[in-house]
């Protein structure tokens, strides 16, 4: 094996330093991996290194563009760059051999799985921080990727313990909840009140028990609320909601009960709504147009194209436009002149009615 003499990079200038992290050649990776891909991962170890190599990858300013964290069996952080998920499972080695971990936040877990997954490609490495728990792990991260904000937390069991999740995360703003089905009533109110400044929220059924504590949680003014799997969201509770932006997908909601909205709405009610997108799983021949708008002032807007500026909304399916994009559509208005964008689709196997409102 031919020896390869040590490279002095931390004796560079820091220019010189930072010239050859730009541009230094990833050797080993695999093939399916482009090397521009790789160089993230060579550089996120690096980071570990020492204080100086935190600073010195810092200072190539590259960044992420969506960090999550997953609190379910394992305590998984994913970090998104160019469309591709990076994802770190924090637990000992010998709790990996075990398969399935279930840490508190703040204990000490030094080693971190890093699964690189690049189109239908995986492969997976290990990095050791013996000191290390998550919050050292998610501040480390962030900190070298200039993120100051979590774009979401998954939430699945009650295996992980609610206190121990809001210490690894303490410093960094977490901006939308996302509760998966296994999660109980009781660990869904706890998490809402351990993080009460969150502005979307997102769920996979109503944990809630109760319409008084439904209505507790939708008189928030939050930004975004998403309904997946048959939540059975009532117009009563729409008109409750304070949200901007209201996603809800699986409803059994007729033309009459979307009718009865729209003319609500043209009196004052939901004064913040901006967007309401509403799937109908059961109908499958398409919304009957005069039925939604029977009694109402509209206009047929033809061939028409326009942009709704909401750079950071997301659709049913999870994806981040930076413009949503309005096709022809009909337009009503408030009694107050706001005009509003009703839009009805067809689908294979559902309808779908969404709502704009034009600032």
């Amino acid at each position: 094996m031919e020896f390869i003499d040590p490279f002095p990079l931390l004796r560079l200038p820091m220019d010189s330093r930072m010239n050859v992290l730009r541009n230094m050649e990833i050797l080993r990776f695999k093939l399916a991996f482009p090397p521009s891909f790789m160089s993230y991962i060579f550089r996120m170890g690096f980071s570990l290194l020492s204080k100086s190599a935190k600073h010195l990858i810092k200072s190539l300013n590259l960044k992420a563009d969506e960090v999550v964290v997953q609190a379910h069996e394992l305590c998984v952080l994913s970090v998104k760059f160019k469309g591709q998920f990076i994802q770190f499972g924090f637990a000992s080695k010998r709790d990996l051999r075990r398969g399935r971990i279930r840490p508190r936040f703040d204990q000490v877990i030094p080693t971190a799985k890093i699964l690189v997954f690049y189109n239908t490609v995986k492969d997976d490495h290990h990095w050791n921080q013996p000191e290390f728990t998550a919050r050292d792990w998610f501040e480390h991260f962030c900190s070298v990727f200039h993120r100051s904000k979590i774009d979401y937390i998954s939430v699945n069991r009650p295996t992980i313990n609610i206190n121990s999740m809001k210490e690894a995360v303490k410093g960094l703003e977490v901006l939308k909840i996302l509760f998966r089905p296994d999660s109980t009533n009781q660990y869904t109110q706890e998490v809402l009140q351990t993080f009460p400044k969150v502005t979307s929220l997102h769920f996979h059924r109503n944990f809630f028990g109760t319409v008084t504590k439904t209505h507790q949680c939708f008189i928030q003014n939050l930004y975004q609320l998403v309904f997946v799997d048959g939540i059975p969201i009532t117009l009563n509770d729409l008109l409750v909601i304070n949200s901007t932006h209201i996603f809800v997908k699986g409803t059994n909601w007729t033309e009459q009960t979307l009718n009865q909205f729209l003319k609500l709405w043209r009196l004052g009610s939901c004064p913040y709504l901006e967007h309401f997108s509403i799937t109908l799983v059961n109908n499958q021949e398409g919304l009957n147009k005069e039925v939604v708008l029977k009694g109402l002032k509209s206009m047929e807007m033809g061939e028409t194209v326009r942009f709704f500026d909401r750079w950071d909304m997301e659709d049913e399916r999870g994806r981040r436009p930076r413009k949503q994009k309005v096709e022809k559509g009909i337009d009503i208005w408030r009694h107050n002149g706001t005009c509003a964008t009703i839009v009805l689709e067809k689908w294979s196997h559902h309808s779908s009615f969404k709502f704009f409102v034009w600032s």
